[in-house]
């Protein structure tokens, strides 16, 4: 009796896995009696609105001596500082980086000499506020020749979003199994693997002109949209047939 079922299983399975796992979904290993397994992916989304804007700004000039450059350059950076203190970003979301001074060399065939120095000083700033990126934004562009650099969004905490989307995944996984084991003719058993690979990323940030009523003339200002974040999970997970 056991002889004449297992090829019967094994017929239905090799069916199944065939055609499912061409989309790399599901998969019945009924080839061991005592190893019965069904191999399934699940996916699971769910969203949410970034909570912290990171861009950076940079200061970059040159001059006859590299204390004219340092100076020249501590000038825009410390206002910048000034700036990001009255709009209440904190110390530790402000970080220095790509401090530089070098010679500005020219060349002449085979050969060189120094006309001065250039030189680069960046902040990184993470604002966690987004509602008054815009108006930071703004007040350090008001500061001459500062730039402005790139954009990126995150969220302080995500858990709760991942969990979500963990559960999502594993309901999506489970209910595959259960259908595929039903049409197998037997029953889903515990899990006995699961995998994990969480997949999100934020888009750009969009900037676009707002209009601000000031001394009853219309004044541009830069507004940050953060629009929202979809995090996906997917889980592959082994279950017992039995």
């Amino acid at each position: 009796m056991q002889n004449r079922q297992t090829p019967l299983i094994i017929g239905v399975a090799t069916i199944i896995g065939c055609v499912i796992l061409g989309a790399n979904i599901a998969r019945i290993n009924p080839n061991n009696a005592s190893d019965k397994t069904v191999s399934v992916q699940g996916e699971g989304k769910s969203s949410l609105v970034p909570d912290i804007y990171t861009f950076s700004v940079s200061a970059n000039e040159t001059g006859s001596t590299t204390k004219a450059v340092n100076e020249a350059l501590a000038l825009k950076i410390n206002a910048a500082q000034e700036v990001l203190t009255k709009n209440n970003v904190d110390k530790k979301d402000i970080q220095s980086q790509n401090v530089d001074i070098s010679e500005n060399r020219v060349y002449n065939n085979n050969n060189s000499k120094v006309e001065g120095y250039r030189g680069s000083h960046s902040l990184t700033i993470k604002v966690r506020t987004i509602e008054n990126a815009g108006k930071i934004i703004d007040d350090l562009t008001a500061i001459d020749g500062l730039l402005v650099n790139g954009g990126s969004y995150d969220n302080d905490d995500d858990s709760a979003t991942l969990e979500a989307a963990r559960s999502l995944a594993f309901e999506n996984a489970k209910k595959k199994a259960e259908e595929l084991a039903k049409l197998a003719g037997m029953k889903l058993g515990k899990p006995v693997s699961i995998n994990e690979t969480v997949i999100g990323g934020y888009n750009p940030p969009i900037y676009y002109a707002r209009e601000m009523a000031m001394n009853d003339s219309a004044v541009g200002g830069t507004s940050i949209n953060p629009g929202e974040q979809e995090l996906a999970v997917q889980v592959n997970v082994v279950f017992e047939l039995k």
